[in-house]
């Protein structure tokens, strides 16, 4: 074998090498960049489940919330539109009812920034007026108390603000 056979061979050699461990090193991130995406993904799908379970809680408990009002007053003196806390409430539960809805407020803040990391803007925004619109039930049972009728259309435009949420939250989580 002669030197330039020598080096001949030890090119191709090592440009074999060479390209075989570049295609290695390729193959290698790909591989690596999907499995951190998947997990990425993962983590935000995890996320988006939590913020739902947890918002469904939350509405759980303020149409519940909006709804035992009326119910509680009507049972204390129907013919008039007296508050449990105008009439007494020995035994605290409008006291505990509004701790709850506090918290519910505080939760749903809480729930929003928590979007506005993981999604967007938009779902954040959704979140909000699904917010907004449940301080309106709040207002309209503190300062039309007894009036059911007047709470009815806000309830309704909630479960729509809730809907609106949901749907947005779903294409969230479909993405790929």
């Amino acid at each position: 074998m002669t030197t330039i056979e020598v080096i001949d061979t030890a090119l191709k050699i090592g440009l074999g090498a060479i390209v075989t461990a570049i295609g290695g090193i390729v193959a290698l991130n790909k591989t690596q960049s999907h499995e951190i995406e998947k997990q990425r993904w993962r983590r935000i799908q995890d996320a988006l489940e939590e913020i739902s379970k947890e918002f469904e809680g939350i509405h759980r408990k303020l149409v519940n919330r909006a709804t035992t009002d009326f119910t509680v007053k009507k049972m204390v003196q129907p013919e008039h539109t007296i508050t449990i806390r105008q009439f007494g409430d020995p035994e605290g539960q409008m006291d505990v009812a509004l701790r709850e809805t506090k918290e519910c407020f505080l939760k749903l803040h809480e729930l929003e920034g928590k979007l506005l990391l993981i999604a967007g803007a938009k779902e954040e925004g959704l979140l909000q007026d699904y917010r907004l619109k449940a301080t309106e039930i709040e207002d309209v049972s503190i300062n039309q108390p007894g009036a059911p009728e007047e709470l009815k259309p806000v309830i309704d435009e909630l479960f729509a603000k809730r809907s609106a949420f949901y749907a947005a939250i779903s294409s969230l989580y479909k993405k790929p």
